[in-house]
């Protein structure tokens, strides 16, 4: 291996073979056909090397090519640099700088310039807080400061600074940004954990997403997904799939379903909780706690209210199962046929234009069938089922009574009770010995 040393003037040279080639802070051109290592002053460097190359070249802009493997350190110039096999490690200054690196690249680290850099294999990248475009073709690892990025890999991880960042994945991803206005898009299953600001987010994989007190748009399209805010102030508009998915919502949220796909219509959570339990194109059951007000259901839907919380059901066009949980509850049938299951804590029900049956079991979602129901506009061509009682046992028991123009029904030695609102003078029609 020969050495060559060039002063601080500007020199053309081409060697050949394997060398080692020292240069002064001139505007130089050097080329080497072979392996060379490479130490550069300061000046506007053009440098081609044909074989593996290690270079340390100061902070001029400067034009690099390796055209196979490399090691780079270099300096704080707006400077193009390609390399044509795997990197690393590599130490790029604060400049505007290019890099293309068509292998992989271990050890990536840009300063805090406005920097583009594509790799075409796997990636390891640090960059500072410039408004960088990165871009890696197989599985990365990216962190970037606090600039306004766009990223995107085929997998991987990132984590972001506060800025505005646009990221992007082809396959499975984790990421992690502040408080910026960020879009993420994960087009396999992804783990998003973002700040304050108002993002918008897309994973069409499996998904678990946790945000700040931002006003943010979250659509979960997987099989599963669950959704966690963190804060209080934000007003969020979710678009959930055909899976089962889980809401945590701190402030306010807006949830909507793909109908196309049997999800419901509609859903508006104040500080509470709303989770799809099971989703078919025929039928899902979704269970709400908190502050929660769903409506227009088109497929088949149980709705499920948890132990605490006050929840607010309202049928849509399909067949609705509207099951009472440990707290507070309020449901409107729809236009479809509709089943209301008392539960362990006190409800509201009102009937709706389709058929309509009110059972009571002795055992309910949230305990032991207890508390008070009250159904708003019993009529006739509707049904109680009472498990347990028939009209003649419940008549000769006295536990129904009537007043003020309103039916009174005593079950469980008097820990249930349910009013028949404007309705008095039951028949056996009106008690049914089936449930659903």
């Amino acid at each position: 291996m020969a050495t060559y040393t060039l002063g601080g003037g500007n020199y053309t040279v081409t060697y050949n073979g394997n060398n080692t080639v020292y240069a002064g802070n001139g505007k130089d051109s050097i080329t080497n056909h072979g392996n060379a290592k490479l130490v550069i002053g300061s000046g506007n460097d053009t440098v081609n090397v044909t074989g593996t190359a290690t270079a340390t070249i100061g902070g001029g802009a400067d034009f690099i090519n390796f055209t196979s493997n490399a090691s780079l350190t270099l300096g704080g110039g707006n400077s193009h640099v390609t390399i044509g096999g795997n990197a690393g490690p590599v130490s790029i200054g604060g400049g505007n700088d290019f890099v293309s690196i068509k292998g992989s690249a271990a050890g990536l680290t840009i300063g805090n310039g406005k920097d583009t850099v594509t790799v075409g294999g796997n990636a390891t990248i640090k960059a500072g807080n410039g408004n960088d475009s990165l871009s890696v073709r197989n599985t990365g690892a990216i962190t970037v400061g606090s600039g306004s990025d766009t990223i995107a890999i085929a997998n991987g991880t990132v984590s972001a600074g506060s800025g505005n960042d646009s990221i992007s994945s082809g396959g499975n991803a984790t990421v992690t940004v502040g408080s910026g206005k960020d879009t993420i898009k994960i087009m396999g299953n992804g783990s998003v954990s973002a700040g304050g600001g108002n993002d918008t987010i897309i994973v069409n994989g499996n998904a678990t997403v946790s945000v700040g007190g931002g006003s943010d748009s979250v659509t979960l399209t997987g099989l599963s997904g669950k959704f966690t805010e963190t804060g209080a102030g934000g007003k969020d508009t979710i678009a959930l799939g055909s899976g089962s998915d889980t809401i945590f919502e701190q402030g306010q949220a807006t949830v909507t379903g793909t109908l196309s796909k049997g999800a419901f219509g509609g859903a508006t959570v104040h500080g509470g909780a709303f989770e799809v339990l099971h989703s078919t194109a025929t039928i899902q059951d979704i269970a709400l706690s908190g502050a929660v007000t769903i409506d227009g259901a088109t497929a088949a839907t149980r709705f499920v209210a948890a132990a605490t919380g006050s929840d607010v059901f309202v049928g849509g066009t399909g067949p609705s199962t509207f099951i009472g949980g440990g707290a507070l509850t309020t449901a409107t049938g729809g236009s479809g046929s509709n089943v209301f299951q008392g539960g362990s804590g006190h409800e509201t029900l009102t009937g709706g234009k389709g058929s309509n049956l009110f059972q009571f079991l002795s055992t309910a979602q949230g305990g032991a069938e207890h508390g008070t129901t009250i159904i708003t506009n019993f009529v006739a061509k509707d049904q109680l089922y009472l498990e347990g009682n028939t009209l003649s046992q419940l008549n000769a028991a006295h536990d129904i009574t009537t007043k003020n123009g309103n039916t009174f029904i005593s079950l469980d030695g008097g820990t249930t009770t349910i009013e028949l609102k404007g309705f008095t003078g039951l028949t056996n029609s009106e008690i049914t010995q089936n449930h659903k």
